[in-house]
């Protein structure tokens, strides 16, 4: 069921806003600088997360700080996701899902997880969009740069990414999760997925 199904990915946060912005202006006034949002050139940074949902609210969203290759992501599955994962759901009463990126494939991590008896989600290729941990993100998102927010130093992003995660409740990921398990029936018969997610 997808209620035990924990939904994890990594996340980028940059100090400043890429997205599009949607401007009213008159015919002609393209690069009049009155509708322009102006960048630095240096000074920029970002900040990368791991964080993991379910359908019983938010887990946890911690800061990466190193490259993430495969001894980084085994280590942070065995000292941040097992040991949060576990007091919720149970040893053996949840299903873990990832993405099929070549860290979450690598042969140290699949045979950490098989050790500790952990069920993998089979995970079709190319399909972010099933993942409902990608919403959270995108409001997120929409949390930090909400008001123009541009963070002077890594310290107060980080410190606004917790911000916004604390703003993810239980009630949301319920509606969410609950979406999410209505659509997926859909998606075994769409045209670009070859593959079936199975839940038993």
């Amino acid at each position: 069921m997808w209620n035990n199904v924990i939904f994890s990915d990594e996340k980028t946060f940059k100090s400043y806003s890429n997205g599009r912005r949607r401007v009213y202006r008159p015919p002609g006034t393209r690069y009049d600088e009155r509708y322009c949002n102006k960048y630095k050139q240096s000074g920029r940074f970002s900040v990368n997360v791991w964080g993991w949902v379910s359908s019983r609210g938010r887990g946890i969203c911690a800061i990466v700080e190193e490259r993430l290759n495969a001894n980084v992501y085994r280590r942070l599955l065995e000292e941040l996701m097992l040991p949060s994962v576990i007091p919720v759901f149970g040893e053996r009463n949840f299903i873990f899902q990832q993405d099929n990126c070549p860290v979450h494939n690598a042969r140290l991590v699949s045979r950490y997880l098989e050790a500790q008896g952990v069920n993998v989600l089979p995970w079709p290729s190319r399909s972010p969009d099933l993942n409902v941990i990608e919403n959270v993100w995108g409001e997120m998102q929409k949390y930090i740069y909400q008001n123009d927010f541009r963070p002077r130093n890594p310290l107060e992003l980080q410190e606004k990414i917790v911000e916004a995660w604390e703003t993810v409740t239980p009630g949301y990921m319920r509606q969410l999760v609950c979406f999410h398990a209505s659509s997926t029936t859909e998606c075994d018969r769409c045209k670009w997925c070859n593959d079936k997610i199975l839940i038993s």
